[in-house]
C-alpha cells in the first residue's frame, strides 16, 4: 500500500542503491572457495552410500567414515565464515548503529503503543458500564431476565480507527486457558511432543536435586554416540 508518507520516503531514499547485490557477491566468493572440497566431498558421500555393515570392524570404519565426513563439514563452514566475516562484521556494525539511531523512535512507539492501549480500555469500560445500564433500564420496564454468564462476561469488541494514512487499530480476541490442576488436563495434551520434552528437561534439571520425588521413576535406556578422533 502506497500513500503520501511512504511515497516522500521512497523519495528520500532513492538513489542510494548501486543495483549489485552484496549478498550475491559474497555467495559467488564462497561458492569459488569451496570447490577445492568437492572432490573429498564426493569421496566421502560414495563411501557411505557404499558401505555395508556386518560386524563391529564395520561399525568401526563407518564411525571412521562419519569422523571424516563431520571433519570436513566443519572445515567447509570455518572456511565459508572465514570469507563471509568482514560481510558479517558490517552487518553487525550496521545493525548495532542503527538499534541506536532508532531507539528514541521505538520508545515514541511503545509509548503511542500504551497511550492507545489505556485509552481503547477505557472505551470498552465505559462500553461494559453502558451495556450493564442498558440491562438495568430493560429489566425495570420488561422485568427481571436470566443473562448467559457467557453473553454477559464476553469482552467488548470495540469499532476499528482509521488513520488518514490507512493505518488501523482493531482488537483480536486472545483466548487464554486457566488449569488449576495439570494433572487433570487430557491425555492427549499431556501426551503432545512438546510437552513431553518440556517435562522431561524440567524433571531432568530437578532430579538431579531431588533423586528421590515421590511419584517421579527413572528408567535407563541407550543409545548410540558418537566420537571423533582428537
Amino acid at each position: 500500500m502506497t500513500n503520501a508518507f511512504t511515497e516522500e520516503l521512497a523519495a528520500a531514499g532513492a538513489g542510494h542503491n548501486s543495483g549489485v547485490d552484496p549478498a550475491e557477491l559474497i555467495g559467488d566468493q564462497i561458492e569459488a572457495a569451496l570447490l577445492q572440497f568437492s572432490e573429498r566431498a564426493a569421496a566421502l558421500v560414495k563411501s557411505a552410500t557404499d558401505r555395508t555393515i556386518i560386524d563391529n570392524d564395520g561399525v568401526g570404519r563407518a564411525a571412521d567414515t562419519q569422523s571424516m565426513i563431520r571433519t570436513l563439514s566443519d572445515t567447509i563452514w570455518a572456511r565459508a565464515k572465514e570469507i563471509a566475516d568482514p560481510h558479517n562484521r558490517s552487518v553487525a556494525v550496521v545493525k548495532t548503529r542503527t538499534e541506536r539511531f532508532v531507539a528514541t523512535l521505538a520508545q515514541a512507539d511503545e509509548a503511542l503503543t500504551v497511550k492507545v492501549r489505556q485509552f481503547r480500555d477505557l472505551q470498552r469500560q465505559r462500553a461494559a458500564e453502558q451495556q450493564a445500564e442498558q440491562r438495568r433500564v430493560e429489566a425495570a420496564l420488561r422485568g427481571p431476565e436470566v443473562v448467559s454468564p457467557q453473553i454477559d462476561s464476553a469482552p467488548i469488541a470495540l469499532p476499528k480507527a482509521r488513520g488518514d494514512y490507512g493505518s488501523t487499530v482493531s482488537d483480536r480476541a486472545v483466548v487464554t486457558y486457566t488449569y488449576p490442576d495439570p494433572r487433570k488436563l487430557p491425555r492427549a495434551v499431556l501426551d503432545q511432543p512438546a510437552v513431553e520434552k518440556a517435562i522431561q528437561t524440567a524433571l531432568r534439571a530437578y532430579m538431579k536435586m531431588h533423586p528421590k520425588t515421590k511419584g517421579v521413576t527413572a528408567s535407563t535406556d541407550m543409545t548410540t554416540t558418537h566420537r571423533r578422533p582428537i
